[in-house]
């Protein structure tokens, strides 16, 4: 591909004669639509992103005309061969699939264990930071009866998939202090 950037400005409800020789047009930027006119005949209303283009010979020039009540800027690619661009032009819309929340953060109680989060049906996950530098905290989905659950050593997070009771217990054996518990969840 060869071509050149070209900058145009195209006053209201007139034209501009384009004297660039190629096989395509690329409007790599536009303030507004503008209709291309070939000396083929070939006629084409354009806005950004949108690329013309001629069979071989090609064309030594065009016309550019601007139908609008206001004056449109334009950055045009012109040249032979063929024009690629790889962005996205145009409007793109995002739908944000979850939330986050951040309940306050949990005070355990040495010897004791403590429910960190309700059971919530639109929660999807949970993350679970021990902010102490000493005592490690028992985590349990569910219920806290029982031996088992997760370990949540000090100054470390985990990440549970989970729509149920969550409970923290914290060993009073070693604990010169109750262990904080810091919250994010992300919801659907």
């Amino acid at each position: 591909m060869a071509g050149r950037d070209i900058n145009i400005r195209v006053e209201a409800n007139s034209q501009v004669n384009v004297a660039a020789a190629g096989s395509f047009v690329f409007v790599r930027a536009a303030g507004g639509p503008l209709d291309f006119e070939t000396e083929s005949g070939k006629l084409v209303t354009m806005i950004s992103g949108d690329k013309l283009t001629e069979v071989a010979p090609g064309f030594d020039g065009f016309t550019v005309f601007n139908n609008t009540g206001t004056a449109i800027l334009a950055n045009l690619v012109v040249g032979y061969g063929d024009f690629d661009v790889s962005v996205t032009v145009g409007t793109i819309s995002l739908t944000k699939s979850t939330t986050s929340a951040m309940p306050p953060d949990v005070t355990m109680v040495p010897g004791g264990g403590v429910l960190i989060a309700l059971a919530r049906a639109a929660r999807r996950e949970i993350f679970l930071s021990n902010l102490d530098l000493v005592s490690s905290v028992r985590i349990y989905v569910g219920s806290i009866a029982g031996p088992g659950g997760v370990i949540l050593r000090p100054d470390q997070t985990i990440i549970l998939t989970t729509t149920q009771d969550v409970y923290g217990f914290q060993s009073a054996v070693g604990a010169p202090t109750p262990a904080v518990i810091a919250i994010l969840e992300l919801n659907d």
